[in-house]
């Protein structure tokens, strides 16, 4: 009788063994599936995403966007402006347009990812101070170049 309980008893190991190394391998085979179904959402989103770039009402919006928020920041830098100078409203209006056209330029620089960015920067300001030379009065233009002093100075 025992050595009928000691056969059934491997037996039953040997079967415990096999049935442990099953579900391992079932663990394994789900754990590989779920990291491809993952790696198969991954690419799918980046295509998703590339469509989208490619769409032109994306683009239209993404544009539609940038400009907004260059003429936010123009009307910004013109609010400053009037702080520190007495603008006229045809002055205002021009003071807009430079500003709006120099932070747009900014953008675009930025968005290129230039190696050069700080001196693009430095140009693009000198090329709209110059402008803004053209806009303003004497007087004006004095006081302007005391808020750039004073900008400059809160800078470093």
């Amino acid at each position: 009788m025992k050595k009928y309980i000691s056969i059934v008893s491997v037996f039953v190991f040997f079967l415990s063994g096999i049935n442990v190394v099953q579900a391992q391998e079932l663990e394994r085979r789900s754990l590989d599936e779920s990291k491809g179904k993952d790696k198969e959402e991954v690419v799918r989103k980046a295509n998703e995403e590339a469509k989208e770039q490619r769409d032109p009402e994306v683009q239209a919006k993404q544009v539609d966007l940038r400009e907004q928020e260059a003429d936010e920041t123009s009307k910004n830098l013109t609010q400053q402006l009037q702080d520190y100078v007495s603008l006229d409203k045809e002055q205002g209006l021009q003071a807009h347009k430079v500003y709006l056209d120099m932070t747009l330029k900014l953008m675009q620089i930025e968005d290129d990812g230039s190696d050069k960015y700080q001196n693009a920067v430095s140009d693009i300001e000198s090329q709209a101070n110059q402008k803004m030379m053209k806009i303003l009065d004497d007087e004006q233009i004095e006081q302007y170049n005391m808020m750039l002093e004073k900008l400059a100075k809160s800078d470093k």
